[in-house]
């Protein structure tokens, strides 16, 4: 546990005005959505439950008058066929930007829904806690205490 780093942590809203049981409750609450990894077989089975392998298949032939959206649709078409074969991509990280690109691409051009979106971005989600979020993992009361006692 670095004393300095959760002192930094207590100095900011809203932990700075709470009392330390409450600030150690806080920071061990999972509060915090936090975007990860999706499983190649779950990425497989959303594709399935939403047309998923004809949304592919209809993004690489996508047509649209301005040609960079065109060419834009198509390349993340070709994009999600290449990860769905791979065979050397177990996962997809739903929190790498270029996926979520990627997802609102689609979802721009009518190919995906928000609520198609949301569903596969939600396999990838968990929830952890601000101290795991800042890689404190679990201080406990009288970490805090510890920590608020050399920061006055």
């Amino acid at each position: 546990m670095s004393i300095a780093a959760l002192r930094a942590l207590l100095a900011q809203a809203p932990y700075d005005r709470m009392t330390d049981a409450e600030a150690a409750d806080a920071l061990n609450a999972p509060t915090v959505p936090v975007q990860g990894d999706v499983t190649k077989s779950r990425y497989i089975l959303w594709l399935a439950a939403n047309d998923g392998f004809n949304i592919i298949e209809r993004a690489k032939t996508f047509t649209n008058s301005d040609p960079a959206i065109q060419a834009g649709v198509r390349a993340a078409g070709t994009a999600a066929g290449a990860i769905l074969n791979a065979a050397d991509v177990p996962v997809i990280n739903t929190g790498d930007p270029q996926v979520a690109q990627l997802f609102g691409l689609f979802q721009a051009v009518g190919l995906l829904s928000a609520e198609a979106v949301e569903s596969f971005m939600a396999y990838g989600r968990t929830m952890q806690t601000p101290a795991e979020v800042a890689g404190l993992g679990a201080p406990s009361l009288a970490d805090v205490i510890e920590a608020r006692k050399h920061g006055r």
